[in-house]
């Protein structure tokens, strides 16, 4: 096979291959924050390279990276904290609430999360928070991923055995105090002699 005819054919191989990974691969969305983070990163030597403001696998690593450097829980998700810590303003765009990123690594602890840790409360975060109820003894309805009357009754009724106002809302308080090891039992007062 002449040299001319190889080359050609390994660029429609390549080509081929290419357009089959681009056609199997998750869309992602393009977000300003990315963009700023990725910049910050590069600078910082944990990602060099383009700019592309997309939340793929090469940054999802740097930002790993940076996290666990920086003492930070490693998502690979530009959090609030994250974001602070690479100087980057919070109202450049809607980042991943840090207490419910906190929540589903809680809840893929527990086999109860199987999906992206991403910080959003969708369906599969809901289904794995009433798994979690559900063992708890709080919530005896539908694993459906709704968060409705049932749902938030049970957070409620949850939220009570936690020091935290039961208002049914998962907010940074009731993450915190789920998160909180436990408190010591008091040590045994002396024998009487």
């Amino acid at each position: 096979m002449a040299a001319s005819a190889r080359h050609c054919l390994m660029l429609g191989v390549w080509l081929a291959l290419a357009v089959a990974g681009w056609a199997s691969a998750p869309t992602q969305r393009f977000d300003t924050a990315v963009i700023s983070a990725q910049r910050k990163l590069d600078g910082l030597g944990y990602l060099p390279g383009n700019w592309d403001g997309l939340l793929g696998p090469r940054t999802r690593a740097a930002l790993e990276a940076f996290q666990g450097d920086h003492g930070l829980l490693q998502t690979g998700q530009l959090t609030e904290e994250t974001a602070r810590m690479l100087g980057l303003r919070s109202e450049t765009a809607i980042m991943a609430p840090t207490h419910l990123v906190k929540l589903q690594e809680f809840l893929r602890q527990r086999k109860l999360f199987s999906a992206p840790v991403d910080g959003q409360m969708g369906k599969q975060t809901w289904q794995a928070m009433q798994r979690y109820l559900q063992q708890q003894g709080h919530y005896q309805g539908k694993v459906d991923g709704l968060a409705g009357a049932q749902t938030r009754a049970a957070i409620k009724a949850w939220q009570r055995a936690l020091p935290v106002a039961a208002t049914g809302v998962l907010d940074a308080n009731t993450v915190a105090a789920l998160l909180a090891p436990p408190a010591e039992a008091p040590a045994p007062a002396p024998a009487a002699p």
